[in-house]
């Protein structure tokens, strides 16, 4: 979590989760953030620390879950290498509006 140090109230926050899907896995989860404290990075940071403590533990694979309307998120989890699941036949299209939305490459894997 990221912690206002005038304030000491937390600003932001997200939980590294063992996986209920991959039983050698990590999920990246209930990522946060106070309003107040919004365009400063701090989404950026709690999910890359969570990330990074998942690679230090050996966890794989790593993922989320999150919705397509969360645009800010999505493209921190981009950002940080996320790739979209794409797992039935109507979510490449989902994922290339989203891309379309972020100014993001859709390079579908």
């Amino acid at each position: 979590m990221a912690i206002h140090k005038e304030s000491s109230e937390i600003v932001a926050t997200a939980m590294a989760l063992r996986s209920e899907v991959y039983p050698s896995g990590g999920e990246l989860g209930w990522l946060a953030g106070d309003p107040a404290h919004a365009g400063k990075g701090l989404g950026m940071a709690v999910s890359a620390a969570v990330t990074a403590r998942f690679i230090e533990a050996g966890c794989r694979p790593i993922h989320l879950y999150t919705e397509d309307y969360r645009l800010p998120a999505l493209k921190t989890y981009l950002k940080l290498g996320y790739m979209p699941f794409l797992c039935t036949p109507e979510v490449p299209e989902r994922w290339r509006a989203i891309c379309v939305q972020l100014q993001w490459p859709f390079t579908p894997r």
